[in-house]
C-alpha cells in the first residue's frame, strides 16, 4: 500500500507548498503528538512524564548506570537519584550491582516496568500500522537524519545549554 501523503490531514492550517516548510510543520505536529502521547502514558501508569522518558532509555541491551541515565536525560546526578527513587517506588525499575565493577550501580526495568514498555510498544506500533516495510525503513532513516542533525546542533553549541538561554529569543518559524 504505502503511505498516503495527505499533507492536509490533521488539525491546523493547510500545509505549505514549500517542502522545507511542510517538513517543519509535519515535524512540529509529530513533536506535539509525541508530547501528548507521553503525557497520556504517564497518566495511564500514574507516573510523571520524566519517568516515562527515563523508562524509554532503559530499553535495550546496554547496561546503564545512574550516571549514564543522567547523561542521556541531560539531568544532574541528584535529579536522577530522585527519579530512580520514584521508579523504584512504582516498581518500574531497580538498582543493582554492576556485573564487572562492584563500585558501580546499574539500573534495570522490573517485570512491571517491562509490562509498561510492552504496552507502550504496542500503542506505538499501532500508530505505524498504515506503513508498509519500505515506508517503515524510510521513516527510520529520516528520523535518524533529523535526530542526528539536532544532536549535532546541540553538540556544536548552536542551540546552547540552559545557562546560555537568550533573554528574549526570536520566534522560530514553524514552531
Amino acid at each position: 500500500p504505502g503511505v498516503v501523503r495527505n499533507h492536509d490531514a490533521g488539525p491546523g492550517p493547510r500545509s505549505p507548498t514549500d517542502p522545507g516548510a511542510a517538513a517543519l510543520l509535519a515535524l512540529r505536529r509529530y513533536v506535539v503528538a509525541a508530547t501528548r502521547f507521553r503525557q497520556r502514558v504517564a497518566d495511564r501508569f500514574d507516573i510523571g512524564v520524566t519517568e516515562v522518558i527515563a523508562m524509554g532509555q532503559l530499553v535495550g541491551p546496554d547496561i546503564l548506570t545512574p550516571r549514564d541515565l543522567a547523561s542521556r536525560l541531560d539531568l544532574t546526578p541528584s535529579s536522577v537519584t530522585a527519579l530512580l527513587d520514584r521508579l523504584e517506588a512504582a516498581d518500574l525499575a531497580r538498582r543493582g550491582r554492576h556485573p564487572s565493577d562492584r563500585r558501580k550501580t546499574t539500573v534495570a526495568v522490573t517485570e512491571r516496568g517491562a509490562a509498561l514498555l510492552d504496552q507502550v510498544r504496542t500503542w506505538l506500533r499501532a500508530s505505524l500500522a498504515d506503513l508498509d516495510d519500505a515506508d517503515l525503513l524510510a521513516l527510520a532513516d529520516m528520523l535518524t537524519v533529523v535526530s542526528n542533525g539536532l544532536e549535532e546542533q546541540i553538540a556544536d553549541g548552536l542551540i546552547g545549554s540552559p545557562d546560555r538561554r537568550l533573554s528574549n529569543p526570536a520566534p522560530v518559524a514553524g514552531l
